[in-house]
């Protein structure tokens, strides 16, 4: 088991006060970022744009706070970097994929950069027989572009706050903006047994349906972003946490 100076990082965010928590979670913040290159230097196949999303949280410490929350995050300080009059530490990172549905070979486009993304073309982008992705004919007011959830971390010491979901609901917010959908494949990464596999995304879906997230097939979870389902159910996560 991990440890940070002596605490098990698995216990960080259960050691903090609910004020603290919530504090905390109110500075949570995600810096996206993308490469762009010119098309005869680009290494992937047109369709798919891929953005690294980093989230932290922002620890601004007081003397009337906790005595136990200002020696709990002061022992960790270090690992953050200083900002203003605060701690910035960094919790998590993201991938996220923006498709384009205009494009014919899409799956191709998928399947080169990683295997969890082709399943995801595979499932999502496979053409029937108008020529067309399966899943444009069971959405409404279908728009040109959709959100792949490709992965989301957040550090072992920092999760039980809800910053995976919080975090990914931004991107979402912010790259959706005029896409149809969001997607993804709920499962812990490096899992072979099929019952582990099996509990492992009935967890996960569960997780994600805070969310909106609900079943398409073959263990794919999709957001209709044409409704307000995420907004809704953005606001209740706040207000709950």
């Amino acid at each position: 088991m991990a440890q940070t100076d002596g605490m098990t990082v698995e216990s960080l965010t259960e050691q903090l006060s609910t004020e603290c928590s919530s504090s905390l979670r109110s500075t949570l913040s995600v810096e996206l970022g993308t490469v762009l290159t010119l098309p005869d230097q680009n290494p992937h196949l047109p369709g798919a744009v891929g953005y690294q999303a980093t989230t932290t949280l922002t620890w601004y410490p007081h003397d009337e706070d906790n005595p136990s929350d200002l020696q709990l995050l002061g022992s960790i300080a270090g690992q953050g970097t200083e900002v203003d009059s605060g701690v910035e530490f960094t919790v998590g990172h993201g991938n996220f994929i923006m498709v384009d549905m205009l494009q014919p070979d899409l799956f191709e486009a998928l399947d080169e950069r990683e295997s969890d993304l082709s399943y995801l073309g595979s499932c999502l982008f496979a053409a029937h027989a108008n020529d067309g992705y399966e899943i444009e004919a069971e959405l409404d007011n279908l728009e040109s572009t959709a959100i792949l959830v490709n992965s989301v971390e957040v550090d072992p010491q920092w999760r039980g706050l809800r910053l995976g979901l919080l975090a990914t609901g931004l991107v979402i917010q912010e790259l959706g903006r005029s896409s149809s959908f969001a997607a993804l494949h709920p499962m812990q990464p490096g899992l072979d047994d099929p019952h582990e596999r099996s509990r492992s995304h009935r967890r996960l879906a569960g997780y994600w349906s805070q969310l909106g997230f609900r079943p398409w097939r073959e263990e794919v979870l999709v957001l209709d972003l044409s409704t307000r389902t995420l907004d809704d159910n953005m606001s209740e996560l706040l207000a709950r946490y």
